[in-house]
C-alpha cells in the first residue's frame, strides 16, 4: 500500500509498525469541511508535538501517524483538544470484558412526566442510557452487535459487541434493584463499570455535569449531530427491536424479578 501525504510518502504502511504508530481519530467526520479540519488537525499536533505528523485514511477511516518515539508519544493524550477530538490506540487485538451497570431511583412521579412516556422519552435506555452507550463506542470503537434482554417501563439491559470490548449493560430507575450494600447505606444511585474485574464507581459527581454541558454551549462549544449519531443509531435500535429474554451473554441483574407499572 502507498499512501502520499502533504507532509511525507509512506509506503507499505502495514510493516512499519516498528517504524510508525496509527491511531484511530473519533470525530473527524467526513463533510464539506473534512478537508479544511484535517490541515487544522495536522498543523495542530505537528505544532504540539513538535513533530511533522500526517493524518492519511485506512479503509475509508483518517488515522493519525506518528512516529514510534517515546518522546513524542508521551504527549499525545486520548482527550486532547479538549475532549473534541478523541484517539483510541489501536494497537492491540484485546476485547475488552465489561459489565455495566446504572441504577439511578425514582418515584412514582417519574410514570406521570413526560420521561415516563416512550413516546416523548424513548423510554429508560433512551433517556439514561444513551449517555453510557455514547461514551463506550467513543472509547472502545463502533457497535458490532446490538442485543437486548430485557426493555421494560422501569429498566432495560442487552449487550453489547464493540470493536475492542464486550459489554452487559444493565439500566434501572427501580429501588428494588439495588445492590444489598448500597441500600444499606442509605443511597438511591449506584454507577458502576467493571472492566475485566476492576470495578470503578462513579456514583458520585454527577450533579452539575449538565449545568457545565449548556454553560460550554452557550460560551460556544458544544458537539455536532454527525458527533452523536453512533450512539442516536444505538439507542432507535434498542428502542425497535425485540427482546430476547435471558438468553445469552446477560447480565447478572437480568434475574432480579420484574416489577409490574405502578399505573396499569
Amino acid at each position: 500500500m502507498k499512501q502520499i501525504t502533504n507532509i511525507f510518502k509512506i509506503e507499505n504502511l502495514s510493516e512499519l509498525s516498528a517504524q510508525y504508530r496509527v491511531f484511530d481519530i473519533k470525530g473527524l467526520k467526513k463533510g464539506k469541511d473534512y478537508q479544511e479540519n484535517k490541515q487544522f488537525l495536522i498543523k495542530k499536533f505537528s505544532n504540539t508535538l513538535r513533530h511533522p505528523v500526517t493524518i492519511i485514511e485506512i479503509d475509508g477511516e483518517p488515522k493519525l501517524i506518528v512516529k514510534n518515539d517515546a518522546d513524542i508519544l508521551k504527549k499525545i493524550n486520548p482527550e486532547y483538544d479538549g475532549g473534541r477530538l478523541y484517539l483510541h490506540f489501536n494497537l492491540s487485538d484485546k476485547i475488552f470484558d465489561i459489565d455495566l451497570t446504572y441504577i439511578t431511583s425514582r418515584g412514582t412521579w417519574y410514570y406521570t412526566s413526560w420521561k415516563g412516556n416512550p413516546e416523548k422519552s424513548g423510554g429508560i435506555a433512551t433517556n439514561i442510557g444513551v449517555h453510557f452507550y455514547d461514551m463506550l463506542q467513543w472509547v472502545f470503537g463502533p457497535v458490532k452487535e446490538n442485543i437486548v434482554h430485557i426493555h421494560t417501563h422501569d429498566r432495560a439491559a442487552g449487550y453489547f459487541k464493540f470493536a475492542k470490548a464486550k459489554v452487559r449493560w444493565f439500566l434501572s430507575i427501580n429501588a428494588d434493584t439495588l445492590p444489598t450494600d448500597v441500600k444499606v447505606q442509605g443511597k438511591r444511585t449506584y454507577r458502576s463499570i467493571n472492566i475485566e474485574g476492576e470495578e470503578l464507581e462513579f456514583s458520585e459527581g454527577f450533579t452539575d455535569l449538565h449545568t457545565l454541558s449548556y454553560q460550554d454551549i452557550l460560551n460556544g462549544g458544544g458537539f455536532r449531530i454527525g458527533e452523536a449519531r453512533a450512539a442516536i443509531d444505538i439507542v432507535h435500535e434498542i428502542r425497535t427491536c425485540t427482546p430476547i429474554g435471558l438468553q445469552g451473554d446477560y447480565h447478572s441483574f437480568c434475574k432480579l424479578p420484574l416489577a409490574p407499572h405502578p399505573f396499569k
